[in-house]
C-alpha cells in the first residue's frame, strides 16, 4: 500500500510539475500565426456589427481580429480590406467645410464626429462585386454578434448570438455559419477564443467545397455541335 501510495505521490507530483513548467513558459497565451502566401483560399473579413446597445464597443473588433488571426492558423490567406477612396474624400471635403465655420459651431455641426467615422459597414452584393474588382478574394465574410440579458435580478441569463454570412466575389450568399449559447459572457477572452477557433475550423471546413462552386459558377459554357 505505501509503494502505491507513493507512486501515486510521484505521479501527481510530475503532473504538476509539467504544468508549473508550461506556465512558466507561456504564462500570457502567447501565439503566433504565420500567413501563406501560397493558399488558394483568399478571404477578406468585412464588418462585424454589433447588434447590441448593451454591449463593448470594442467586443466586435475583438472578435474580428481573433477570427483573422484563426484563419490565417487554418491555412486561408487574408485578404486587407481597403478603405473606399471617394468616401475618404468627401470625409476630407467635410471637414474643410467645418473647419471654415465659427469656433463656437463647429462642435454643433460635428466636429469631432469625423474622428469616430464609421466607414466599414455591412455590404450588399452590388458593394460587395464593386469592391473585388480592386481586391481579389475567393470568399467574404461579415456578420454580427449579439450579446443579450433578460435583465431579470433572481434569474439573470445572458444570451450570445453570433452569425457569419459568407459570400463569393459576385455578391452571392453562399452560405452561413452560426453560434449561439447561453449563460456565459463572449466578451469573456479565453471564451472568444474558443468560439472564434470553432468558427474558423468550421469555416475551413467548408470552404473547399464553396470556392469549388464559384469556380464552377464562372467556367463558361461550352456549346455543343448540336446547339444552334
Amino acid at each position: 500500500m505505501n509503494r502505491s501510495h507513493e507512486k501515486a505521490g510521484v505521479l501527481l507530483f510530475s503532473v504538476l510539475l509539467l504544468l508549473v513548467v508550461g506556465c512558466a513558459k507561456n504564462p500570457y497565451n502567447i501565439r503566433s500565426a504565420v500567413s501563406s502566401g501560397s493558399s488558394s483560399r483568399k478571404v477578406l473579413v468585412g464588418y462585424i456589427e454589433n447588434r447590441d446597445l448593451k454591449s463593448l464597443k470594442q467586443a466586435p473588433k475583438n472578435f474580428k481580429d481573433l477570427l483573422q488571426f484563426e484563419l490565417i492558423k487554418n491555412g486561408f490567406n487574408l485578404v486587407p480590406y481597403r478603405k473606399n477612396n471617394i468616401n475618404a474624400r468627401n470625409k476630407e471635403g467635410n471637414k474643410d467645410t467645418i473647419g471654415a465655420l465659427p469656433e463656437s459651431l463647429r462642435r454643433i455641426a460635428g466636429e469631432n464626429s469625423y474622428e469616430d467615422y464609421k466607414e466599414e459597414r455591412l455590404l450588399d452584393k452590388e458593394e460587395i462585386k464593386s469592391l473585388s474588382q480592386n481586391d481579389s478574394f475567393d470568399l467574404l465574410v461579415q456578420g454580427s454578434i449579439s450579446i443579450q440579458s433578460n435583465d431579470q435580478i433572481l434569474d439573470r441569463k445572458e444570451y450570445n448570438y453570433i452569425f457569419l454570412h459568407i459570400f463569393d466575389s459576385e455578391g452571392n450568399n453562399l452560405g452561413m455559419i452560426s453560434s449561439t449559447f447561453d449563460n456565459k459572457i463572449l466578451y469573456e477572452s479565453e471564451l472568444m477564443k474558443k468560439v472564434v477557433e470553432g468558427l474558423a475550423i468550421e469555416l475551413k471546413r467548408n470552404s473547399g467545397e464553396m470556392i469549388a462552386r464559384q469556380g464552377i459558377k464562372d467556367t463558361p459554357k461550352v456549346s455543343s455541335k448540336g446547339d444552334n
